[in-house]
């Protein structure tokens, strides 16, 4: 099974809103350059997974150029598995692309202690 199907699988059988989007995406919806989005929207991380709580929606964000091919699929596999462990949004640094988006540092994730 490819990571997306498991990404809609499990979408599916937990009746939840869960949709991927690339970086090139975001950048068509909102007229950001790609290099923006990923400076300033997700710190030049691989991806991030955003809960929308107005459209009770998740979204799992991936820079699509990731290297080697693998890591975007690794990427997606780690962001969904934020959400199956439902950790909590933890503050709203990030630029607001999405009403009322929240944003999880990565230290909060797997903290380093």
């Amino acid at each position: 099974m490819d990571v997306f199907d498991l990404v809609d699988a499990y979408a599916t059988a937990e009746n939840l809103n869960i949709e991927t989007k690339t970086i090139s995406d975001l950048s068509i919806e909102t007229g950001l350059d790609r290099q923006t989005l990923i400076d300033d929207f997700i710190y030049g991380e691989d991806g991030l997974a955003i809960y929308d709580p107005v459209v009770k929606r998740y979204t799992i964000l991936i820079n699509e150029k990731a290297e080697p091919f693998g890591r975007v699929r690794w990427t997606v596999a780690h962001e969904l598995g934020h959400i199956v462990l439902s950790i909590e949004p933890l503050n709203h640094k990030a630029p607001c692309l999405f009403s009322k988006q929240l944003y999880i540092p990565p230290n909060h994730l797997l903290p380093v202690n």
